[in-house]
């Protein structure tokens, strides 16, 4: 299937776009730096905890 990145057809630019079934994807850049959570990174996270809570305080120190 062939998909798009960055697409600047479609408004908001999607980040990726399958045009052949309609569909875009906006990615949340957000979530990678822990904006909001950066006391306590990953505690918005369900499955798979104890990875993301390493993987994003490292990002929220590298960051720093």
């Amino acid at each position: 299937m062939k998909y798009r990145k960055n697409w600047r057809k479609l408004p908001g630019t999607p980040d990726i776009a399958i045009t052949k079934c309609k569909i875009a994807i906006f990615v949340d850049g957000a979530f990678w730096y822990a904006r909001g959570h950066e006391q306590a990174p990953g505690e918005q996270v369900g499955p798979h905890k104890e990875f993301w809570q390493k993987k994003l305080a490292r990002n929220v120190e590298r960051d720093k």
